[in-house]
Protein backbone atom coordinates (compact mmCIF):
# COMPACT_ATOMS: atom_id res chain seq x y z
CA UNK A 1 0.00 0.00 0.00
CA UNK A 2 1.39 3.46 -0.90
CA UNK A 3 0.55 6.04 1.70
CA UNK A 4 0.57 9.96 0.43
CA UNK A 5 1.19 11.95 3.81
CA UNK A 6 -0.44 15.00 2.82
CA UNK A 7 0.65 17.49 6.20
CA UNK A 8 4.23 16.69 5.06
CA UNK A 9 3.85 17.46 1.47
CA UNK A 10 2.28 20.71 0.67
CA UNK A 11 5.15 23.94 0.80
CA UNK A 12 3.77 27.45 1.14
CA UNK A 13 6.14 29.92 -1.13
CA UNK A 14 6.78 33.17 -0.26
CA UNK A 15 3.49 34.81 -2.39
CA UNK A 16 1.19 32.78 -0.51
CA UNK A 17 0.71 29.83 -2.79
CA UNK A 18 1.23 25.97 -2.72
CA UNK A 19 3.98 24.26 -3.90
CA UNK A 20 3.81 19.86 -3.11
CA UNK A 21 6.76 18.15 -2.47
CA UNK A 22 5.36 14.32 -2.28
CA UNK A 23 6.06 12.29 0.69
CA UNK A 24 5.33 9.01 0.11
CA UNK A 25 5.46 5.41 1.94
CA UNK A 26 5.06 1.70 1.00
CA UNK A 27 4.28 -0.26 2.87
CA UNK A 28 3.69 -4.48 2.30
CA UNK A 29 -0.42 -5.11 3.57
CA UNK A 30 0.73 -9.45 3.87
CA UNK A 31 2.70 -8.41 7.13
CA UNK A 32 0.99 -5.67 8.60
CA UNK A 33 -1.27 -5.09 11.34
CA UNK A 34 -3.40 -1.85 13.06
CA UNK A 35 -3.67 0.25 16.29
CA UNK A 36 -6.89 1.56 17.18
CA UNK A 37 -8.42 3.32 19.52
CA UNK A 38 -10.62 6.58 20.85
CA UNK A 39 -10.04 9.79 22.57
CA UNK A 40 -12.74 11.89 24.24
CA UNK A 41 -15.58 13.21 21.81
CA UNK A 42 -14.22 16.88 22.85
CA UNK A 43 -10.85 16.55 21.42
CA UNK A 44 -12.23 15.02 17.84
CA UNK A 45 -10.14 16.02 15.09
CA UNK A 46 -7.08 15.22 17.20
CA UNK A 47 -3.91 14.20 15.01
CA UNK A 48 -2.96 10.66 15.81
CA UNK A 49 0.60 9.53 14.94
CA UNK A 50 2.30 6.32 15.22
CA UNK A 51 6.13 6.88 15.70
CA UNK A 52 9.40 4.79 15.89
CA UNK A 53 12.40 6.65 17.15
CA UNK A 54 10.97 10.14 17.23
CA UNK A 55 10.32 9.65 13.43
CA UNK A 56 6.26 9.90 12.34
CA UNK A 57 5.81 6.04 10.60
CA UNK A 58 2.09 6.22 9.82
CA UNK A 59 -0.79 9.40 10.87
CA UNK A 60 -4.19 9.94 10.82
CA UNK A 61 -7.09 12.31 12.39
CA UNK A 62 -10.21 11.33 15.01
CA UNK A 63 -13.07 10.98 13.39
CA UNK A 64 -16.52 13.14 14.83
CA UNK A 65 -17.14 10.18 17.38
CA UNK A 66 -12.97 10.41 18.45
CA UNK A 67 -12.24 7.16 16.76
CA UNK A 68 -8.69 6.70 15.27
CA UNK A 69 -6.80 3.91 13.23
CA UNK A 70 -3.60 3.87 12.21
CA UNK A 71 -3.35 1.70 9.66
CA UNK A 72 -1.38 -0.33 8.01
CA UNK A 73 1.93 -0.96 10.25
CA UNK A 74 4.67 -3.64 9.46
CA UNK A 75 4.29 -6.09 12.31
CA UNK A 76 6.41 -5.43 15.35
CA UNK A 77 8.20 -9.07 15.27
CA UNK A 78 9.49 -7.02 12.05
CA UNK A 79 9.88 -3.53 12.56
CA UNK A 80 9.17 -3.45 16.36
CA UNK A 81 6.74 -1.55 18.59
CA UNK A 82 4.89 1.81 18.14
CA UNK A 83 4.74 4.75 20.15
CA UNK A 84 1.20 6.30 19.55
CA UNK A 85 1.18 9.81 20.20
CA UNK A 86 -2.21 12.24 20.56
CA UNK A 87 -2.08 15.77 19.52
CA UNK A 88 -4.03 18.77 19.36
CA UNK A 89 -4.87 22.59 19.88
CA UNK A 90 -5.17 23.73 23.13
CA UNK A 91 -4.29 20.46 24.92
CA UNK A 92 -1.36 18.42 26.58
CA UNK A 93 -0.11 15.84 24.64
CA UNK A 94 -1.02 12.41 25.20
CA UNK A 95 1.70 9.19 24.37
CA UNK A 96 1.28 5.80 24.56
CA UNK A 97 4.47 3.75 24.67
CA UNK A 98 5.75 0.74 23.02
CA UNK A 99 2.24 -0.62 21.18
CA UNK A 100 2.56 -3.89 19.56
CA UNK A 101 1.29 -4.61 15.89
CA UNK A 102 0.28 -8.03 15.15
CA UNK A 103 0.08 -9.20 11.19
CA UNK A 104 -4.03 -9.40 10.79
CA UNK A 105 -4.71 -7.87 13.98
CA UNK A 106 -6.14 -4.38 15.50
CA UNK A 107 -4.47 -3.85 18.65
CA UNK A 108 -6.91 -1.29 20.84
CA UNK A 109 -5.50 1.61 23.10
CA UNK A 110 -8.30 2.47 24.38
CA UNK A 111 -12.62 2.10 23.89
CA UNK A 112 -15.18 4.11 23.29
CA UNK A 113 -16.56 3.33 26.65
CA UNK A 114 -12.84 4.66 28.38
CA UNK A 115 -11.44 7.21 25.81
CA UNK A 116 -8.44 9.07 25.99
CA UNK A 117 -8.92 12.54 27.36
CA UNK A 118 -6.25 14.93 27.03
CA UNK A 119 -6.09 17.83 30.18
CA UNK A 120 -5.77 21.55 28.73
CA UNK A 121 -3.18 23.11 28.15
CA UNK A 122 -2.11 26.58 26.17
CA UNK A 123 0.16 27.02 23.28
CA UNK A 124 3.26 28.72 22.51
CA UNK A 125 4.48 29.94 19.16
CA UNK A 126 8.17 28.92 18.05
CA UNK A 127 8.99 30.62 15.08
CA UNK A 128 12.40 31.70 12.77
CA UNK A 129 13.65 31.23 9.60
CA UNK A 130 15.92 28.51 7.81
CA UNK A 131 18.10 29.00 4.49
CA UNK A 132 15.60 28.75 1.80
CA UNK A 133 17.75 26.81 -0.67
CA UNK A 134 17.97 24.21 2.04
CA UNK A 135 14.37 23.55 1.45
CA UNK A 136 14.00 22.11 5.11
CA UNK A 137 11.27 20.33 7.20
CA UNK A 138 11.09 22.16 11.04
CA UNK A 139 10.23 19.24 13.41
CA UNK A 140 9.11 19.64 17.07
CA UNK A 141 10.35 16.63 19.65
CA UNK A 142 9.49 16.31 22.93
CA UNK A 143 12.47 14.46 25.52
CA UNK A 144 10.29 12.78 27.60
CA UNK A 145 12.39 9.81 30.10
CA UNK A 146 15.06 9.63 27.51
CA UNK A 147 12.84 9.47 24.33
CA UNK A 148 12.02 11.83 22.22
CA UNK A 149 8.86 12.09 20.47
CA UNK A 150 7.62 14.51 17.30
CA UNK A 151 4.82 16.43 18.17
CA UNK A 152 4.52 18.79 15.01
CA UNK A 153 6.57 19.37 11.68
CA UNK A 154 6.26 21.78 9.27
CA UNK A 155 8.20 22.61 5.78
CA UNK A 156 9.66 26.21 5.77
CA UNK A 157 8.30 28.88 3.41
CA UNK A 158 9.94 27.59 0.09
CA UNK A 159 11.05 31.33 -0.80
CA UNK A 160 11.87 33.01 2.34
CA UNK A 161 12.24 29.86 4.92
CA UNK A 162 9.70 31.40 7.39
CA UNK A 163 8.20 28.57 9.70
CA UNK A 164 6.49 28.82 13.14
CA UNK A 165 4.91 25.96 15.16
CA UNK A 166 2.19 26.08 17.82
CA UNK A 167 3.24 24.05 20.56
CA UNK A 168 1.80 22.74 23.89
CA UNK A 169 3.32 24.52 27.10
CA UNK A 170 1.59 21.67 29.77
CA UNK A 171 3.43 18.33 30.47
CA UNK A 172 2.47 15.40 28.43
CA UNK A 173 0.64 12.73 29.44
CA UNK A 174 2.32 9.43 29.13
CA UNK A 175 1.39 5.63 28.99
CA UNK A 176 3.07 2.22 28.65
CA UNK A 177 0.81 0.23 26.78
CA UNK A 178 -0.97 -2.89 28.34
CA UNK A 179 -3.72 -5.58 26.91
CA UNK A 180 -5.80 -4.60 30.54
CA UNK A 181 -7.79 -1.03 29.24
CA UNK A 182 -8.50 2.30 30.26
CA UNK A 183 -4.03 2.58 30.42
CA UNK A 184 -3.09 4.95 33.31
CA UNK A 185 -1.47 8.03 32.21
CA UNK A 186 0.69 10.39 34.45
CA UNK A 187 2.00 13.83 33.40
CA UNK A 188 5.87 13.84 32.84
CA UNK A 189 6.27 17.41 34.28
CA UNK A 190 10.06 17.58 33.53
CA UNK A 191 9.37 17.74 30.05
CA UNK A 192 6.87 20.50 30.25
CA UNK A 193 7.56 23.16 27.89
CA UNK A 194 10.74 21.56 26.83
CA UNK A 195 11.43 20.85 23.47
CA UNK A 196 13.72 20.48 20.77
CA UNK A 197 13.51 22.27 16.94
CA UNK A 198 15.44 20.27 14.20
CA UNK A 199 15.68 21.54 10.66
CA UNK A 200 16.08 18.63 8.06
CA UNK A 201 17.36 19.60 4.66
CA UNK A 202 16.75 18.73 1.72
CA UNK A 203 20.15 17.32 1.16
CA UNK A 204 20.45 15.51 4.18
CA UNK A 205 21.85 17.58 6.44
CA UNK A 206 20.47 18.00 9.99
CA UNK A 207 20.56 20.92 12.35
CA UNK A 208 18.67 21.03 15.99
CA UNK A 209 18.53 23.22 19.24
CA UNK A 210 16.45 22.93 22.33
CA UNK A 211 13.90 25.57 23.08
CA UNK A 212 11.53 26.31 26.26
CA UNK A 213 7.86 26.87 24.98
CA UNK A 214 6.39 27.90 28.36
CA UNK A 215 6.48 31.06 26.40
CA UNK A 216 6.66 32.25 22.68
CA UNK A 217 9.96 31.91 21.25
CA UNK A 218 10.89 34.07 17.95
CA UNK A 219 14.48 34.23 16.25
CA UNK A 220 14.64 30.24 15.98
CA UNK A 221 16.85 30.12 13.23
CA UNK A 222 18.97 27.73 11.39
CA UNK A 223 21.59 28.68 8.68
CA UNK A 224 22.86 26.19 5.87
CA UNK A 225 25.24 27.92 4.36
CA UNK A 226 26.69 25.55 1.85
CA UNK A 227 23.38 24.25 0.85
CA UNK A 228 23.06 24.50 -3.43
CA UNK A 229 19.54 24.29 -4.91
CA UNK A 230 19.38 23.55 -8.80
CA UNK A 231 22.88 25.38 -9.04
CA UNK A 232 21.32 28.89 -8.77
CA UNK A 233 23.31 29.78 -6.24
CA UNK A 234 26.93 29.71 -4.99
CA UNK A 235 28.21 27.32 -1.77
CA UNK A 236 29.31 29.66 0.78
CA UNK A 237 32.79 30.38 1.25
CA UNK A 238 35.53 27.16 2.44
CA UNK A 239 36.23 26.85 5.55
CA UNK A 240 39.86 26.42 6.76
CA UNK A 241 41.15 22.91 5.25
CA UNK A 242 38.10 22.63 3.47
CA UNK A 243 38.66 21.04 0.19
CA UNK A 244 36.08 21.47 -2.92
CA UNK A 245 34.51 18.07 -3.54
CA UNK A 246 34.92 17.87 -6.96
CA UNK A 247 38.78 18.91 -7.66
CA UNK A 248 40.01 18.49 -4.06
CA UNK A 249 41.62 21.76 -4.28
CA UNK A 250 40.98 24.75 -2.26
CA UNK A 251 38.90 26.68 -4.95
CA UNK A 252 35.58 28.06 -4.57
CA UNK A 253 33.81 26.06 -7.29
CA UNK A 254 31.84 28.84 -8.65
CA UNK A 255 35.05 30.53 -9.39
CA UNK A 256 35.82 27.51 -11.29
CA UNK A 257 33.30 27.45 -13.62
CA UNK A 258 33.57 30.95 -14.61
CA UNK A 259 36.88 30.13 -15.38
CA UNK A 260 35.95 27.24 -17.50
CA UNK A 261 33.39 29.33 -19.29
CA UNK A 262 36.02 32.14 -20.32
CA UNK A 263 38.40 29.79 -21.77
CA UNK A 264 35.50 28.11 -23.84
CA UNK A 265 34.55 31.73 -25.08
CA UNK A 266 38.19 32.24 -25.87
CA UNK A 267 38.79 29.15 -27.98
CA UNK A 268 35.51 29.16 -29.67
CA UNK A 269 37.18 32.80 -31.67
CA UNK A 270 39.48 31.92 -35.10
CA UNK A 271 42.35 31.11 -34.56
CA UNK A 272 44.46 33.75 -36.53
CA UNK A 273 45.57 36.11 -33.71
CA UNK A 274 48.83 38.31 -34.18
CA UNK A 275 52.37 37.46 -31.93
CA UNK A 276 50.67 40.45 -29.89
CA UNK A 277 47.65 38.76 -29.39
CA UNK A 278 49.21 35.52 -29.05
CA UNK A 279 51.41 36.98 -26.26
CA UNK A 280 48.03 38.46 -24.52
CA UNK A 281 46.42 35.11 -24.53
CA UNK A 282 49.46 33.02 -24.66
CA UNK A 283 48.16 31.20 -20.88
CA UNK A 284 45.24 30.03 -23.38
CA UNK A 285 48.01 28.04 -25.61
CA UNK A 286 46.76 30.13 -29.09
CA UNK A 287 49.16 29.31 -31.34
CA UNK A 288 51.01 31.71 -33.86
CA UNK A 289 50.31 31.50 -37.61
CA UNK A 290 53.56 31.58 -39.00
CA UNK A 291 57.31 30.94 -38.05
CA UNK A 292 58.40 33.98 -38.27
CA UNK A 293 55.54 35.51 -35.87
CA UNK A 294 56.58 32.05 -33.48
CA UNK A 295 60.12 33.64 -33.45
CA UNK A 296 58.89 37.21 -32.63
CA UNK A 297 56.78 35.39 -29.45
CA UNK A 298 59.35 33.93 -28.45
CA UNK A 299 61.77 36.78 -28.13
CA UNK A 300 59.04 39.32 -27.07
CA UNK A 301 58.92 37.23 -24.23
CA UNK A 302 62.91 38.00 -23.15
CA UNK A 303 62.88 41.21 -24.69
CA UNK A 304 62.07 44.63 -22.42
CA UNK A 305 59.41 47.36 -23.81
CA UNK A 306 61.57 49.73 -26.03
CA UNK A 307 62.67 46.42 -28.18
CA UNK A 308 59.47 45.00 -28.56
CA UNK A 309 58.33 48.66 -29.79
CA UNK A 310 61.17 48.76 -31.88
CA UNK A 311 60.32 45.17 -33.24
CA UNK A 312 56.81 45.66 -34.21
CA UNK A 313 58.11 49.01 -35.95
CA UNK A 314 60.80 47.33 -37.59
CA UNK A 315 58.39 44.34 -39.16
CA UNK A 316 56.18 46.86 -41.43
CA UNK A 317 55.55 44.46 -43.38
CA UNK A 318 53.54 41.97 -41.03
CA UNK A 319 52.76 44.88 -38.77
CA UNK A 320 49.72 45.79 -40.67
CA UNK A 321 48.44 42.24 -41.53
CA UNK A 322 48.70 41.37 -37.88
CA UNK A 323 47.33 45.23 -36.50
CA UNK A 324 44.33 44.58 -38.61
CA UNK A 325 44.00 41.18 -37.55
CA UNK A 326 44.36 41.88 -33.72
CA UNK A 327 42.27 45.00 -33.75
CA UNK A 328 39.25 42.74 -35.55
CA UNK A 329 39.36 40.21 -32.42
CA UNK A 330 39.57 42.77 -29.63
CA UNK A 331 36.65 44.02 -31.58
CA UNK A 332 34.56 41.10 -31.46
CA UNK A 333 36.37 39.22 -28.64
CA UNK A 334 36.33 39.30 -24.95
CA UNK A 335 39.27 41.39 -22.80
CA UNK A 336 41.81 39.41 -22.00
CA UNK A 337 44.42 40.11 -18.96
CA UNK A 338 47.72 40.64 -19.56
Amino acid sequence: MLDFNACKSVVTRGNGSYALKPVVTATPTTVSGQIAGYVARAQAGATVYAEQGGKVVKGTLADSTGKFVLSPLIQSSTQGNYDVVIVQNNVATGVIRSVPVVVNTSTAVSTSDAPIALPSSSMSTVSGKVTPAADALVRALQPVNAAAFEIGSINANLDTGVYALSLPAAAPIVSTYSAALPLSFAAATAAAGQYTLEADAASGATQSTGVTATTGQANVNFNFLRIQRGGDEPPGPLQPGEHDEESRSPRCAVDRRRRHKRMRRVRSRPRTCCSQAARRCRQWLLPARSRQERQLLSDDRSATSSQKKARMTKNSSLGSRRSGCFLAWRASGPTMPV
